[in-house]
């Protein structure tokens, strides 16, 4: 896949696309109606052939974009997406917050007078604007590409009235007749469940969800398209070649009207296209050849998926239920009986509904805890009834969208059921969420013990029953084994993607520590970000907040985090209580009303925590004031033999003085957020770090010119989300962000050396 997508990139012919994709095709409808033929040689063939012409095309297609960055432009848009207001909350630091509400939605462009091709971008208006999906609007405003997932951001000036055509005014009016008597939260989940949408309760049902193993049903995806359908073919009452069709046609009709486009509703529309086609021409295609097929349509459509995880995890999940299934279900209820009882039918239908979430949730729980650190095996309760009430929901929804299309409102006592049926879900959501021991957070699986599950879960479905209880004891043996072997973490290091800003939580020996807490552009950032982070990692009480230096961008959300956990000292220098900024004032006297003792920290200061080490190396009492960003704490962090560095955001003058000290220090925090400069960069050139940490936003990552040694890696917030250090007590070192799973991306204009 990536060898096509550099041979098509470093292409110069413009036909050579449409070529290799003539050619795909050909290779490909080949391989699936030889079914006597092993495929993997012609998807293979086809699947270079495609990223071959998509990476041309891709290339074509940007061209504009990179010659248009950092100017005032015209565009055409076409919206993608509904709009979405973004306001700011009140909190205790608003008077700080100059942000005003605006909308930001999802849109393909064009520049206006120029024979261009569109490409994806994110929109973000300076006022509040009702935008809806599919609206054309002409814009204008400064448009900003960036190295994160290569998504590009169009700050634009709109102007006060943008209408919708007629499609756009039928989903505005057919939304709010299925809306009525829903609340917020109903509204959301059918939403989610219906539209593809995120309503405004969508953080809280989201994350209820997520607990009890249920955020499944919330993404449009194949179980979705199968129950609309299915739900479909029932007002078709002849089942046919060509009443499937037209099931299927009407399906994505009302997808491309009225539900938001997004990655999994699209790899499902094409799965279902695909199963149609083969089917049409008669072909015996084996699960293999189904699944590489529409992989290869997908990923051709898009070919950044495939470094994606959940776009990963989709297909994992149907393969396995195309081939571990069946297994299961022979293993646990035999082969099927034509004429048993009613009864042992209905045992046996509801028996085959939960292995397909079991099989599924086995499949994936292993990466899932490793990739993202969460599992959740609430979900093996939930699967059954979540499925049932997804079902219900969509039914009633599709009867009322047929009602309201031909011009007539909803009806009452149908809208009664459905309100009733996502009251439900919301209930057992919510009941199984709260259940403790069902859903735990903040795993640290590696990836040797999650692929040994994940090959252990697929043997014992393939190998004889009777094997099985010993296949399984021993994979759980050795994965206990593994975990545990020399190497308990001692000391972890969550560094929070706070945007531009720092906040640094360390974990060790049962003590927690937190170095700044802030962020500039999302002054409420305690609320949204840093207290859920908290709790996730487990934290109740915290026992030294250290505040570097005075600025807003390190001190915002202090006071969130005061209000909601227990903090015994927070530690400042001198210099912010002396020369105080409105913010810092602020979070002190709240400190102080709340009852939490200050401390003075400077050089020499020192405090152990366990066999964690804390000690001070800048500022000393004697130096004189020339700035907040002068005056920041250097602290140095020594636990099993690894020295960490934390600079906040000191000046060119103090990394001169840092550079002669001769340290030894293995982790680095890049002073000022990673702005460069000469001072700045000897420094990193002296210190030779193993792995270096930067805390930024995507704009100034985005113009990023760091030169880093070969032999250290970098992570950075604005392109690896939240960055966890874990220092084991053998002194061993690993380091993940949440979003890049290995390290960074390359920089826009720097290499290692």
């Amino acid at each position: 896949m990536f060898t096509g997508s550099y041979v098509g990139a470093s292409t110069q012919w413009a036909g050579l696309d449409l070529i290799l994709l003539g050619a795909t095709f050909f290779v490909l409808f080949f391989g699936v109606i030889n079914t006597h033929k092993k495929p993997i040689f012609f998807i293979t063939t086809a699947a270079l052939l495609l990223f071959a012409a998509s990476g041309s095309h891709q290339k074509k297609q940007k061209q504009w974009v990179s010659k248009t960055q950092n100017e005032i432009i015209k565009l055409k848009l076409l919206a993608t997406s509904d709009s979405a207001i973004q306001t700011t909350p009140t909190h205790p630091m608003s008077e700080f917050d100059y942000r005003k509400p605006h909308s930001v939605f999802r849109a393909t462009g064009y520049p206006e007078n120029q024979n261009s091709e569109a490409t994806n971008m994110l929109v973000v208006t300076s006022s509040e604007h009702n935008i809806n999906k599919g609206d054309r609007v002409l814009v204008v405003g400064w448009f900003f590409e960036s190295v994160k997932h290569e998504q590009h951001t169009f700050y634009a000036s709109l102007p006060n009235q943008t209408r919708s055509g007629e499609q756009l005014k039928t989903t505005s009016i057919l939304k709010n007749k299925l809306y009525q008597q829903l609340s917020q939260k109903e509204q959301t989940l059918f939403g989610a469940m219906f539209f593809g949408t995120r309503g405004e309760k969508w953080v809280e049902v989201s994350g209820t969800f997520r607990k009890a193993g249920m955020s499944h049903i919330l993404a449009m995806s194949g179980m979705h398209i199968v129950i609309f359908i299915f739900v479909t073919n029932l007002f078709l009452l002849i089942r046919n070649k060509t009443t499937g069709l037209a099931s299927l046609l009407l399906v994505i009709c009302f997808s491309i009207v009225f539900v938001e486009i997004r990655t999994p509703l699209v790899r499902a529309i094409v799965m279902a296209l695909v199963i149609y086609l083969i089917r049409c021409f008669g072909a015996r295609c084996n699960t293999s050849s189904i699944i590489s097929t529409a992989l290869i349509l997908v990923l051709y459509i898009e070919p950044k998926h495939s470094t994606d995880p959940s776009f990963q995890l989709t297909f994992i999940v149907v393969a396995s239920l195309c081939v571990l299934l069946p297994q299961l279900t022979w293993m646990f209820f035999g082969e099927h009986d034509p004429v048993h009882n009613t009864k042992k039918a209905i045992l046996r239908w509801l028996g085959s509904l939960w292995l397909t979430g079991a099989c599924a949730w086995f499949s994936v729980a292993p990466i899932v805890a490793h990739l993202f650190g969460t599992m959740a095996p609430a979900g093996l309760l939930t699967s059954v009834p979540a499925v049932g009430l997804l079902f219900l929901s969509i039914s009633l929804g599709c009867i009322q969208t047929a009602y309201c299309l031909v011009g007539g409102e909803a009806i009452i006592f149908l809208q009664n059921y459905l309100s009733a049926v996502l009251a439900c879900t919301l209930l057992l959501g919510k009941s199984i969420g709260t259940v403790p021991h069902l859903y735990f957070n903040n795993i640290a699986l590696p990836w040797i013990p999650a692929a040994m599950l994940v090959a252990g879960f697929v043997s014992w479905c393939l190998l004889h029953t009777h094997r099985k209880k010993t296949i399984l004891f021993i994979i759980i043996a050795l994965t206990l084994f593994y975990i545990n072997i020399d190497r308990e973490p001692i000391t972890k290091i969550t560094t929070i993607d706070v945007g531009h800003g720092t906040c640094h939580v360390i974990q060790s020996d049962g003590h927690t520590i937190v170095i700044d807490a802030g962020s500039r552009n999302n002054i409420d950032i305690a609320y949204k970000k840093i207290n859920p982070t908290l709790r996730g990692l487990g934290v109740t009480t915290i026992d030294l907040l250290v505040i570097t230096h005075a600025d807003l961008d390190h001190v915002a959300g202090i006071i969130g985090i005061a209000e909601s956990f227990t903090i015994k000292q927070i530690a400042v220098t001198h210099h912010s209580v002396s020369y105080a900024t409105e913010p810092i004032n602020k979070t002190i006297a709240t400190a102080k009303k709340l009852g939490i003792q200050r401390i003075f920290i400077f050089n020499g200061w020192k405090r152990d925590f366990g066999e964690l080490h804390l000690h001070v190396l800048s500022p000393s009492v004697t130096d004189k004031y020339r700035s907040t960003n002068a005056s920041s704490a250097v602290i140095k962090m020594r636990v099993s033999g690894k020295n960490t560095l934390f600079t906040g955001d000191i000046d060119e003058s103090k990394i001169k003085e840092m550079c002669l000290q001769k340290l030894d220090i293995d982790i680095l925090e890049l002073p000022h957020h990673g702005q460069w400069s000469a001072e700045s960069q000897l420094f990193v050139d002296t210190l030779c770090p193993d792995v270096i940490i930067q805390s930024t936003n995507i704009r100034r990552h985005a113009k990023d010119v760091w030169k880093i040694p070969m032999n250290t890696n970098r992570f950075v917030t604005a392109t690896d989300g939240d960055i966890t250090t874990i220092i084991y007590s053998d002194g061993s070192t690993t380091v993940e962000g949440s979003k890049n799973f290995v390290t960074m991306k390359e920089c826009l204009s720097s290499k290692p050396y």
